[in-house]
């Protein structure tokens, strides 16, 4: 019995974490249009994800955590900044993949 609620705290914690990322910075950029080309060069460019995350498909469910600020999301993120336009471009590429 034990395991179960153990089990039901973990599922309940893993919520509280993914909605407090979602929390962290801008939320999504209102009326912009991402471009999928501009977001996959700012994807493969220099500092860019793809030199952590060398798979972008893995991340396309993670793409409304991106933010302005992704050191919020993760501290080895910091100092990776994104304007409102980069963030819809990135996930505009994300969602092609």
């Amino acid at each position: 019995m034990a395991a179960k609620g153990t089990s039901v705290l973990l599922v309940v914690l893993s919520a509280v974490v993914v909605l407090g990322l979602a929390a962290c910075g801008t939320t999504t950029p209102t009326g912009l249009v991402g471009n999928a080309t501009a977001g996959q060069t700012l994807y493969t460019s220099t500092r860019s994800a793809a030199q952590c995350h060398p798979s972008a498909a893995a991340l396309k469910p993670f793409a409304g955590l991106i933010t302005n600020n992704m050191g919020t999301i993760n501290p080895a993120m910091s100092g990776i900044t994104l304007t409102n336009q980069q963030i819809a471009d990135l996930r505009a590429f994300l969602a092609t993949q």
